[in-house]
């Protein structure tokens, strides 16, 4: 079944004839008409969207057209990408469902290289892809997208079968999933596992337009993708920070009143009652509303065991960027991307500091669920890498 559906997408790339440069470029293109449209996606596919994820539709509608006006900017031409002669290896991407859309950029990158592609998307988030090939060939006829996404049950054979047929495999998820795979499948597996994000934020800075761009790092997804904002740290004293963490609070309501908010699940109900719990017990800080829709707590120093998710954030003050440098250094592996609101001077040099800590995505506040089509996520740069693994 998959060495035919491998072969079909092989001689569809083999006709296309069409560089990568423009390639991505139509990408881009089509990208950035639907983040401009009045919806970006049809309405039939949030509804699908937000009854298997229990997200809210405006959320969803809000964060996917985040997604795209990012994913219309490219950091580098596909001329200058560095792949090695012969074949391009078969690709399967195992996408997670914790947030729609995470397979759309390896695999549009993946394909414009050549790569013919087949993504096994997660079960709660079937539809996105497979509309956006349909929309894209729709757009651009006779242009061949190399892609192709179905859904196959965890442990299946069909799921089995893709991945044997494929040299290499792009996997997202949990460490414990990605690990199970490395094992079945030694030496053809790059896994994408657990990240979380953050902000930084010098205070004499922060105005109400910036607590609400952190408030939508925060709220997107209901704060469940590995971009989203589960720190905010303040350069400054703890008077500061509770200050921040007040402010953040309303925006944060605002926020979510127009956005809506998702259903939670038991299991993670509950382990947000135990950190509310928790924080009285310790006398720690915290804004949040009779409804715990979130909570923003204001501990006197970072705790990792408030990386819960579920619109739970804390707010640390910092006294500087060395200060956060150690105080992150036992999760350098798990950092992902951050907001950083330190003013326009200070940011390229802050910049360049946070990335040496780990960081692999640097943006503005109100931008994290935006990086371009080519970022490189937790360091990898694609479609280099993928190349490397297969040889």
């Amino acid at each position: 079944m998959f060495k035919e559906l491998f072969s079909s997408l092989e001689g569809e790339l083999a006709a296309r004839g069409s560089a990568a440069d423009e390639v991505v470029k139509r990408w881009c293109n089509f990208f950035a008409e639907l983040a401009a449209a009045v919806e970006p996606v049809p309405a039939r596919i949030v509804a699908n969207l937000s009854r298997a994820s229990g997200l809210a539709a405006e959320n969803l509608r809000a964060g996917i057209r985040s997604q795209f006006s990012g994913l219309q900017q490219v950091q580098r031409e596909a001329r200058t990408w560095r792949l090695p002669e012969g074949k391009a290896p078969r690709v399967a991407i195992v996408a997670a469902g914790n947030i729609p859309g995470v397979a759309i950029a390896p695999a549009v990158l993946l394909a414009a290289a050549g790569c013919p592609v087949v993504v096994k998307q997660a079960g709660s988030d079937r539809w996105l892809l497979a509309w956006l090939l349909q929309a894209f060939r729709a757009r651009y006829p006779g242009v061949a997208t190399g892609i192709s996404a179905g859904y196959w049950p965890p442990h299946s054979a069909e799921l089995a079968g893709l991945l044997q047929t494929a040299e290499v495999i792009l996997a997202f998820g949990s460490d414990a999933t990605i690990g199970e795979l490395q094992q079945r499948f030694p030496g053809k597996v790059l896994g994408f596992g657990h990240k979380f994000s953050v902000a930084l934020l010098a205070p004499e800075i922060f105005s109400a337009e910036i607590a609400a761009a952190l408030a939508l790092d925060i709220a997107l997804f209901d704060q469940g993708g590995c971009l989203s904002a589960q720190a905010v740290f303040v350069l400054g004293r703890q008077s500061m920070a509770l200050d921040v963490g007040r402010r953040l609070a309303q925006s944060l309501q605002e926020a979510m009143a127009r956005l809506g908010r998702g259903r939670l699940q038991t299991a993670p109900k509950m382990r947000l009652h135990s950190a509310l719990d928790r924080l009285d017990l310790l006398d720690v800080a915290y804004f949040s509303p009779e409804t715990r829709q979130f909570c923003v707590a204001v501990p006197p120093r970072f705790d990792p065991e408030l990386l819960i998710g579920h619109n739970v954030v804390q707010v640390v003050a910092v006294p500087s960027l060395a200060a956060l440098q150690q105080t992150l250094q036992p999760f350098a592996k798990h950092l992902q991307g951050i907001a950083l609101a330190v003013g326009a001077k200070a940011f390229p040099r802050h910049a360049q500091t946070l990335a040496e800590i780990g960081f692999s995505y640097i943006s503005p506040p109100g931008r994290l669920q935006a990086p371009p089509l080519d970022w490189p996520n937790g360091g990898v740069l694609l479609p280099e890498v993928a190349f490397l693994i297969e040889k």
